[in-house]
């Protein structure tokens, strides 16, 4: 692998000489078979070169993430001292990933102990049930399965078995969590998931079926919030900014355009597949998890031009159905994360100040643009696929012109 990496001789040899060489060799040889560029194998080389041997100086070759980070941390200061980087944070952060993956490939990265085997296979025969008997969406599923694996390996780590379990105990997390970093929002949905899974817990005979009638999370009042999204100016500006011939810019802006134009959730444009796009008819099938059915829609053609100039230019030649993908290899959907990051960061480049400068947002100036254009709440609840129109009402709380003009309305004659 080394040979087809680097033509110098001496080259070759120093990264031969040093330790793991066939382990590293098969490491690249694996990467390079998922497709990874020579170009991202040859600094991935580069890189595991220096992760050998300052993991090999820190020890025994089996460390926790936490004990990376140790190593990276001391690689990046002494980098930056000797002034071979600018910025700390790109060595610490290359280093820890590569790191990671190598002692992953090696089966000697260590993982804290997790949660029981028999906790293990409550969690999943509920989540069965959410999905068999309650037809709970795939998101809705997997995110009452994060909350409740994540209690059990906190209440587990103070080794207690779950037949122990009291609410002081769940009142206990729910406090800690929530005053150290929480919002009322996450107590509450951490809440209501433990409340569901306990009250199945109940009727199985795992624990008391009076936990479940306990659990309590702070009080949200219905539609206290309003929705933080940018105004339709701001997001015009967004696309616009987005305007590159750079690869990344024409996928982001693709995405952002399915986001703020037809209002979709992160998980639709992450799972949107080429089949779903109608070309012959102008029609694009958007799945809704949340509804349990898919929805067609115009194509939009700005939004259509968008998305073929990404198919026929940007999108890596590969076996996977869904639209938008990783720039890199393994090539994978594209993920929330780096959603949020590009709209975080292109709004701050921007000067638009939001709360929330997620993809959500986006969704959220969607359903209040359409509020100030006249269109009815069943219409933007279609639009934005809505179960009930209570979940719609709330934009009526947004349209801010329409307040001003029933403000501004003279009544006549009354003080």
């Amino acid at each position: 692998m080394f040979e087809q990496l680097y033509t110098d001789h001496r080259t070759i040899c120093r990264h031969k000489d040093a330790p793991y060489s066939k382990e590293r060799e098969d490491f690249l040889a694996q990467r390079a078979q998922e497709g990874y560029a020579r170009s991202t194998l040859f600094s991935l080389s580069s890189e595991l070169l220096i992760v050998v041997r300052e993991l090999g100086s820190a020890g025994e070759l089996m460390m926790t993430s936490d004990q990376i980070k140790m190593v990276a941390a001391r690689w990046a200061r002494r980098q930056r001292r000797i002034g071979r980087a600018r910025f700390g944070k790109s060595s610490y952060k290359l280093f820890w990933v590569v790191a990671t993956q190598w002692l992953r490939f090696l089966g000697r990265l260590y993982k804290p102990p997790q949660i029981s085997a028999s906790s293990s296979g409550m969690i999943d025969e509920f989540a069965a049930w959410m999905k068999s008997a309650r037809g709970l969406s795939p998101t809705t599923i997997w995110r009452r399965y994060r909350y409740i694996r994540q209690f059990l390996r906190w209440y587990e780590a103070k080794g207690h078995p779950m037949s122990d379990i009291q609410i002081a105990d769940i009142d206990a997390y729910l406090t800690e969590h929530g005053a150290s970093h929480w919002t009322r929002v996450s107590v509450v949905n951490n809440a209501r998931a433990l409340k569901a899974f306990f009250r199945f817990g109940g009727m199985r005979g795992w624990c008391l079926t009076s936990i479940a009638d306990a659990i309590r999370g702070p009080r949200i009042f219905s539609q206290e919030n309003l929705p933080s999204g940018p105004t339709w100016e701001d997001v015009q500006r967004l696309i616009a900014s987005l305007d590159t011939d750079k690869p990344i810019d024409i996928r982001n802006r693709a995405a952002i355009m399915l986001l703020s134009i037809y209002g979709l959730r992160v998980g639709e444009v992450s799972q949107l597949k080429l089949e779903d796009i109608d070309w012959e008819h102008d029609q694009i099938l958007i799945r809704r998890p949340k509804l349990r059915r898919a929805q067609t829609y115009p194509l939009v053609p700005v939004v259509g031009n968008a998305i073929l100039q990404y198919l026929q230019a940007v999108r890596p030649h590969c076996s996977r159905r869904e639209v938008f993908l990783a720039s890199t290899a393994p090539f994978r959907p594209i993920s929330q994360g780096t959603l949020y990051h590009t709209i975080s960061e292109q709004a701050m480049g921007l000067g638009i100040h939001l709360p929330h400068r997620g993809p959500h947002a986006l969704r959220h100036a969607c359903a209040t643009h359409l509020v100030s254009q006249g269109f009815s709440l069943k219409e933007i609840g279609d639009l934005l696929g809505h179960r009930t129109s209570s979940a719609t009402r709330i934009y009526a709380k947004v349209d801010l012109t329409g307040l001003r003009e029933v403000a501004a309305f003279d009544i006549g004659g009354l003080p």
